[in-house]
């Protein structure tokens, strides 16, 4: 019986871990000045929008794990 609950949570926490993978996770931040901040594949990524051909993200130099689970600060305003 503890085999089967074991495995349920290690599952359970591999699916928690793939989807902070794979979906972007807006944020309030202004880090990217009036561009759209996202956490997204375990780092800080900004984006450019436009009506015709929709956001694209480029990450942000220096950020990763720490950054995207908030253990570590940002320290400035990168644009």
């Amino acid at each position: 019986m503890k085999k089967k609950i074991s495995y349920f949570v290690l599952i359970l926490l591999g699916l928690i871990v793939l989807n902070g993978y794979y979906n972007r996770i807006g944020t309030n931040s202004s880090y990217c000045g009036e561009s759209p901040t996202v956490r997204w594949k375990f780092a800080i990524y900004c984006g450019e929008c436009n009506d015709e051909t929709g956001c694209h993200y480029i990450k942000v130099k220096g950020t990763g794990v720490l950054e995207y689970f908030g253990f570590k600060k940002i320290d400035k305003e990168i644009n």
